[in-house]
């Protein structure tokens, strides 16, 4: 099977030979020339093709997330969007709609009466399921006593 390095090279010349040529794909990228391609891509390579890189090459290449890491994943029938310049950023996914949101009224403090009156309710309810819920109990304590 072959290693990551290997299925990046192998991709990266199959895009590198369908979309355009080395030299092209390095000034994309942001390079002076196509030496740094040559260095990742040529027979002899010198540079590891890194994470970063591949996903740089897919995003200036309009290639398919990820596409980089596949074996055969850069083929003739790969969907290949529109390349962009390296410098260019990238267009983020619309954003999810926004949660509808209540009023913004300020909300109004539960009164003494009422967290005292919800709290009975809770210890006649422990009481009725067995729970104890008597002053002993320090939350009962600290509420009721």
């Amino acid at each position: 099977m072959p290693s990551l390095e290997e299925i990046r090279r192998d991709n990266g010349r199959r895009a590198i030979k369908r979309h355009s040529n080395s030299r092209q794909l390095a000034l994309a990228l942001g390079h002076k020339n196509g030496a740094f391609m040559t260095h990742m891509f040529g027979p002899n390579p010198t540079r590891q093709v890194t994470s970063d890189m591949a996903r740089k090459i897919e995003d200036v290449m309009g290639l398919p997330p990820f596409s980089m890491d596949r074996e055969n994943g850069v083929t003739d029938d790969t969907p290949m969007g529109a390349p962009r310049d390296a410098g260019a950023p990238a267009v983020p996914p619309p954003a999810p709609p926004a949660a509808p949101t209540p009023a913004s009224a300020p909300v109004a403090a539960l009164s003494p009466e009422v967290i005292a009156g919800v709290l009975r309710v809770v210890a006649d309810s422990c009481t009725a399921e067995g729970v104890p819920a008597d002053s002993s109990s320090s939350w009962y304590a600290a509420w009721f006593g």
